[in-house]
């Protein structure tokens, strides 16, 4: 199995903007990512927020090659995504 960490460095609403954009319908997100460091995998596996996601071959690939420095994703969770998480994302075939 393999897996990136990343750190949510910006997150996007369309909810909390008074025009839409992007034709983002409500509920879901757009993050920046950026590559997390040792530390900071430490500090959110051990209490801080922390998510799993999966991740698409094709995807996965440019997040791998730096090519894809964004998620778009449904904003369901519980607790939602916030600035400073660590995503551990997984290449799911």
């Amino acid at each position: 199995m393999s897996y990136l960490f990343f750190r949510v460095t910006y997150i996007f609403r369309p909810e909390t903007h008074i025009e839409p954009k992007f034709g983002l319908l409500p509920g879901y997100c757009i993050m920046s990512l950026e590559p997390a460091n040792v530390r900071e995998i430490r500090l959110a596996m051990n209490g801080g927020q922390y998510h799993e996601l999966k991740c698409l071959e094709p995807y996965f690939s440019a997040l791998v090659r730096g090519d894809k420095k964004h998620e778009l994703r449904k904003d369901d969770r519980t607790p939602r995504f916030e600035i400073g998480d660590v995503l551990k994302i997984v290449r799911y075939e």
